[in-house]
């Protein structure tokens, strides 16, 4: 009996440990560990590259040639590109129909126009033409990690991989990840306009929207009215 007793309590010392207020299951520290692996998105830039070749003495690719370049940036939001470099070889960087016809494709694809930059390289073969986007991606945090999330703390925190679904979610969607770094649009709302309808309001001023849709609406209501009279008359004289 006390050589059980003798297990239990030394089982129970060393269970304890890990279930203190500050520890997991597994002992590890919650806040340190969620410090250092925090479940947010964050935002790095990136350079994607393909190269495209015009058939000789042409000025358009050919659909291969499009629908190569389009499968190479397939997966990059045109709104998140900070810039699109376009090199062609030396001897044919004075073609400018080949330009024009780079831009239109590039164009058709969403990429803006301000963002192009036309160089000529020495290092590029002629009719072939480099084309490198340079682009903001989203990196979402590496969860749910079970193998090392916390079940549960014990410590009154929130469960380990909480929130992970929303901010991968969230990350996975949004059309420009530098949004997520600098917002967009004004951080101010603008109260002008809400303001000026409060101040007509009060002082008796309606717009000419309201007032055609509050004529339309009384012609309406006086519509169904006489309707409404002119079939009781039919059926009153009917009676007699």
């Amino acid at each position: 009996m006390k050589n059980q007793l003798k297990i239990s309590v030394s089982l129970l010392a060393m269970l304890l440990p890990a279930c203190t207020a500050d520890r997991d299951l597994q002992g590890i520290d919650p806040v340190k560990y969620y410090s250092e692996h925090p479940i947010e998105n964050s935002v790095e830039m990136r350079d994607a590259m393909h190269s495209v070749r015009f058939q000789a003495d042409s000025n358009s690719l050919d659909d291969v040639q499009v629908q190569k370049l389009k499968k190479a940036f397939h997966s990059i939001s045109p709104m998140a590109s900070e810039n699109v470099r376009i090199q062609l070889a030396t001897d044919d960087f004075s073609n400018e129909a080949r330009r024009h016809h780079v831009s239109a494709v590039l164009r058709s694809m969403g990429y803006p126009k301000e963002k192009f930059a036309f160089e000529p390289s020495s290092s590029i073969s002629r009719d072939n033409v480099r084309i490198t986007v340079e682009y903001a991606t989203v990196l979402t945090p590496d969860c749910p990690d079970w193998r090392r999330s916390p079940v549960t703390t014990y410590s009154n925190t929130s469960q380990g991989n909480f929130k992970c679904a929303t901010v991968v979610n969230y990350g996975a969607m949004v059309a420009n990840p530098r949004d997520l770094v600098r917002g967009s649009g004004k951080v101010s709302p603008d109260t002008e306009r809400s303001t000026r309808v409060v101040e007509q309001y009060r002082s008796g001023v309606t717009s000419a929207a309201s007032s055609s849709a509050a004529d339309a609406a009384s012609g309406a209501a006086a519509s169904a009215t006489g309707t409404g009279s002119d079939s009781g008359q039919g059926d009153s004289g009917s009676a007699q």
